[in-house]
Order: C-alpha cells, then sequence, then structure tokens
C-alpha cells in the first residue's frame, strides 16, 4: 500500500481499517487483536507506519484487478477450474444451499433463474431516454412474453420447479412465472422455518447472506439461466463451468423476440 494512500483521507482510512477488521472475523474466522486508535495525525499514521517493519500481519493484495477480470474471461475455460479450486466458500452456507436444493422441489431437478429488469432505476422519465433505459423498459414491457418462452423451455427440460433470484422491486415478474402452473421459489419460500428448519433464520435476516445463499443454490440448478451483465450470475456462471454444467442465456431459449435479445441486460456481450 502506498504511502500517499495511507495519508490522504487517513479519517476513511481508519473507518476501513475496523471495517476490514469486522469482515475478516464475520467472513473468514480470523480474529485479529485489538488494534489500538492510531490518532487521526497523518503524520503519527506515517511514523507508525515507518516504525512497524518488523511486525507481523495480514497482507491483503489485490493486482489490476481490470486485467484480472479481462484474463479470466478471455481464458475462462482453463482458469474457472483453477479458480473454484482454491476458491473456499462457506460451509454453512454450502450446507444450507445443498439442503434447500432438496427439499423444494421435492429432491426433483429445478430451474435457477436470475432476474434483473433494472426498470426502476429509471424513475424520472426524461427525454431523450438513455440506451439504458430504452432497454429496462423494453424488457418490462415484455415480461409476459419472456415468461412465455421461459415456461416452455424449462417445459421441454420435463422440469417443472424453478427457483428465481430477483430484487423485491420484481414482484410481479415472480408472480407472472407463478400463474404459468411452474412450482415457484423464490427467498420470500425460504422463510418456513417449518421447511427449512430453524437456521433459515440467519439468512432472511441478512439480505447478504441470502444473496450468497442464492448463488449456491443457483450452482446447484439442473438448468441456471443468466443475467448477462450481472457479477452476481458471472460468479454462479464460473463455479458451473468449473463442475461441467452449463449456464444458459436467452440466446439458448427459442421464442426470445429479438428486440429482447438486443436488450441491454439479457445479451449484452
Amino acid at each position: 500500500m502506498g504511502r500517499q494512500s495511507l495519508t490522504r483521507d487517513w479519517t476513511h482510512h481508519k473507518l476501513q481499517v475496523y471495517n476490514d477488521v469486522e469482515a475478516l472475523e464475520d467472513i473468514l474466522g480470523v480474529t485479529l487483536p485489538a488494534i489500538p486508535d492510531p490518532g487521526l495525525s497523518a503524520a503519527k499514521v506515517r511514523n507508525n507506519f515507518e516504525n512497524s517493519f518488523g511486525t507481523q500481519c495480514i497482507a491483503v493484495l489485490l493486482r489490476d484487478s481490470g486485467k484480472v477480470y479481462l484474463t479470466v474471461n478471455k481464458y475462462h475455460e482453463e482458469s474457472y477450474p483453477l479458480i473454484d479450486k482454491y476458491l473456499t466458500r462457506s460451509l454453512y452456507i454450502r450446507k444450507m444451499a445443498d439442503k434447500v436444493s432438496r427439499v423444494m422441489c421435492d429432491g426433483k431437478p429445478f430451474v435457477s433463474l436470475h432476474w434483473r429488469s433494472m426498470v426502476e432505476r429509471c424513475p424520472h422519465m426524461t427525454f431523450p431516454l438513455s440506451n439504458t433505459c430504452v432497454s429496462y423498459l423494453l424488457l418490462n414491457k415484455r415480461r409476459d412474453k419472456i415468461v412465455n418462452v421461459t415456461y416452455d423451455f424449462v417445459i421441454s427440460q420435463d422440469i417443472q420447479c424453478m427457483y428465481i433470484s430477483a430484487p423485491p422491486s420484481q414482484t410481479k415478474m415472480v408472480d407472472l412465472f407463478r400463474n404459468t402452473g411452474l412450482r415457484i421459489i423464490d427467498s420470500n419460500s425460504l422463510h418456513n422455518t417449518s421447511t427449512y428448519g430453524k437456521d433459515i433464520r440467519v439468512f432472511v435476516e441478512d439480505p447478504y447472506k441470502m444473496s450468497l445463499l442464492e448463488q449456491e443454490i443457483s450452482v446447484n440448478a439442473a438448468i441456471f439461466i443468466k443475467n448477462r451483465w450481472s457479477n452476481w450470475s458471472e460468479f454462479v456462471e464460473y463455479t458451473r463451468t468449473a463442475q461441467n454444467k452449463k449456464t444458459h442465456t436467452y440466446e439458448d431459449i427459442p421464442g426470445t423476440p429479438y428486440d429482447v435479445l438486443s436488450g441491454y441486460r439479457i445479451v449484452k456481450k
């Protein structure tokens, strides 16, 4: 870490240090010794830093994330299995995902859909609309058609059950899928402790943990339909690729309207 970054905004850095300590403990189970208040003086920070050589510490280093991203995506067939090999997932999340995957569809195969139309990001319509908002509105307008072609695709795979990962603003889309007769499960369905046990409360009470759980459920799915411009979906995809599981986009689903295929959120490459 460069010295300039240590002194440029120490108040922010100080808060980040304490947040990182909590994150290491909460996520990785690594408990660090208490950090004494180093004070707000940039000079004192520099002095503490320069006198800290030889002190045992944990270093978290990040290379150029842009280059890492491009390399992984360019050579994803080779990179994904390597990432999956060395990535250690939280055991309690994996166990709950396996339990939910076994129980929610009575042990039968299921499809997982990651749906984001993002139309809520365009609440104030000004003209001319950005290309992004035009695409969001198009996806929202074509929901019925998207539901119909998705239903036909799922049934063609001899599957009757689908998990939908969608934000609270997309309840209309979830309801449309329920009207098809498919068995639909979403995060709200997981609130049932009599079905999934008391341990599910940890996820119900924490949206971040629920999101991680939904990713692992999507990894377990027989079929996963991704959102093309979503890091959330990409995480699921590379894990599935490493496990030789196919990930679909709406390009793979017969009958998807061309204007939807050209939409920003579904098939943009």
